[in-house]
């Protein structure tokens, strides 16, 4: 079975560039999950910083979101209808179409009851103001071990506590920011709190070399 695709333009250059229309061989067992999941890795579809998500529709119908690869907050494909169908039982009058708007609430996680919604502006600016505060507190301390290392600190026994602390942080910073990319709201203000108290050890010391 043959199924023709159409994409939106992400943005004014895309439809000089690639192509806004591309024919898929489909066969008959096909699921719905395997289909788009060819076409993400065909790169036919294009996104932008502006445009990070597209509403496939089938006929009209929403029938999964799915969602740009380079965004710094994954996200798995959305489905209105379980993955598992097979493509012959959704009408589609033999087009696709993939375009850029408002999410429908009829689009939810399968197993869940209600939609999923969307991430405010502020919820998304706050990751991003904790991811640069934990990238911040990172460098910081490894400048802190750098300073210990040239003025001949101890790294390893525990009365130079801010350059043993600096060890830990380096340890805990990519499961630090491992969690800023998965958080839910309720940690944040813990991960508010354990990046500010990242930036204790490399003043201390900062603090002890230049006493």
């Amino acid at each position: 079975m043959k199924i023709q695709v159409v994409r939106q333009a992400c943005c004014s250059q895309d439809d000089q560039i690639g192509p806004l229309e591309m024919a898929f061989d489909v066969k008959p067992d096909c699921r719905l999950d395997e289909f788009l999941s060819v076409v993400q890795r065909s790169g036919f579809l294009q996104f932008s910083s502006s445009h990070s998500e597209m509403s496939c529709r089938f006929a009209g119908r929403e029938v999964a979101r799915v969602f740009s690869p380079y965004r710094l907050v994954g996200r798995k494909t959305r489905f209105a209808v379980a993955p598992e169908t097979p493509v012959r039982d959704i009408p589609t009058r033999g087009v696709v179409e993939f375009d850029f708007d408002r999410p429908s609430t009829a689009v939810t996680a399968v197993g869940m009851d209600e939609a999923r919604p969307p991430d405010s502006m502020l919820r998304r600016a706050l990751r991003a103001s904790l991811a640069v505060l934990l990238f911040v507190s990172g460098v910081l301390s490894v400048f802190a071990l750098v300073v210990g290392l040239t003025f001949g600190f101890n790294l390893w026994r525990w009365d130079r506590p801010g350059v043993t602390v600096g060890w830990l942080v380096l340890v805990l910073l990519p499961l630090a920011v491992y969690r800023v990319v998965k958080n839910e709201p309720r940690s944040m203000r813990v991960l508010a709190v354990c990046a500010i108290v990242f930036w204790v050890p490399p003043l201390y010391v900062v603090g002890r070399a230049f006493e």
